[in-house]
């Protein structure tokens, strides 16, 4: 940390308080390298200052929020809250014109309302991801908001998402899932989970927090 704020003195790179109180994440994130670190930093401030150049809110969030996209359902084991994410409901319209920011945008509103109304520092500081592909074939799943949403995340809320797990794949994808394991860093196969049967996901969250389809017992939440 000490490292890290000789290095921010030496480049005079001055940032906003709710990125520097998060200066030991980006230090985990970055290996213990202060220049990497400081770089993610920077990079995160940038975004943040143009991303909320119009502020959001419940208000004009509500007609996106209301299709059920993203939301929050249940806790892990931990107290962490579920984010559900239902790619199946991306409106058709938001495919036909590439209007994946607006999927980010909810995404956003929900990680913003978590850090301001459901975290707690030393207790409660990180969420689950849970990526419903219900109902998609291959061709119609959106790899390019997936990986956005995976680089949005894990670049901008750096140490927020506890794990993503990947729900309801098609099952030629299934047969995949070794490969893919294979080619994940140690740290990215602790953090993704493709759930192939139910316990893969409830060992971690109880099945009374989570929603049938996704292994659990409650009722489908539809809007």
């Amino acid at each position: 940390l000490r490292l890290l704020q000789e290095e921010a003195r030496c480049q005079r790179v001055a940032l906003p308080v709710s990125i520097s109180a998060s200066a030991t994440r980006y230090l985990s994130h970055s290996h213990g390298d202060p220049k990497k670190a400081l770089k993610m930093m920077e990079a995160t401030t940038e975004w943040r200052s143009s991303f909320f150049t119009r502020p959001l809110s419940d208000v004009n969030m509500a007609e996106d929020l209301r299709l059920g996209l993203v939301y929050f359902a249940g806790r892990d084991k931990a107290l962490r809250p579920v984010l559900v994410f239902r790619a199946s409901r991306i409106p058709a319209a938001w495919h036909r014109e590439r209007r994946y920011d607006l999927v980010i945008r909810v995404l956003v509103f929900s990680m913003e309302y978590f850090l301001s109304y459901m975290a707690v520092p030393g207790k409660i500081e990180s969420i689950n991801v849970v990526i419903d592909l219900k109902d998609l074939t291959i061709s119609q799943i959106p790899i390019g908001v997936l990986r956005e949403v995976h680089r949005s995340m894990g670049m901008y809320y750096v140490g927020r998402i506890f794990r993503f797990y990947i729900c309801n794949m098609p099952r030629i994808l299934g047969t995949l899932v070794p490969l893919a394991k294979k080619v994940l860093t140690e740290r990215q196969r602790q953090k993704l989970v493709f759930v192939c049967r139910p316990e893969d996901i409830t060992r971690d969250i109880a099945a009374a927090q989570l929603e049938e389809d996704l292994g659990g017992e409650r009722q489908p939440i539809k809007e």
